[in-house]
């Protein structure tokens, strides 16, 4: 094996096998101490909670796709 083709191999488990592992170590350590700061209670995504949220304020209840349309009373 010449030279070339072992610092070739060297530069590839460095960077193709020993970096993403240490980095991926490091992320999951870092992720793992942050966990028990982090609130319980699961936070708000998409669109549906925030129109079931809104149409609450307004006494409305969720009974159909029908409910979240506006009446013309309003």
């Amino acid at each position: 094996m010449t030279p070339e083709i072992r610092r070739a191999r060297r530069a590839f488990i460095w960077v193709g096998v020993v970096l993403p592992a240490v980095i991926t170590v490091l992320s999951t350590l870092v992720v793992l101490i942050w966990l028990p700061s982090c609130p319980t209670r699961r936070p708000r995504t998409g669109r549906a909670e925030r129109r079931r949220t809104a149409s609450a304020r307004h006494g409305r209840t969720r009974r159909s796709d029908s409910a979240f349309r506006r009446s013309p009373s309003c």
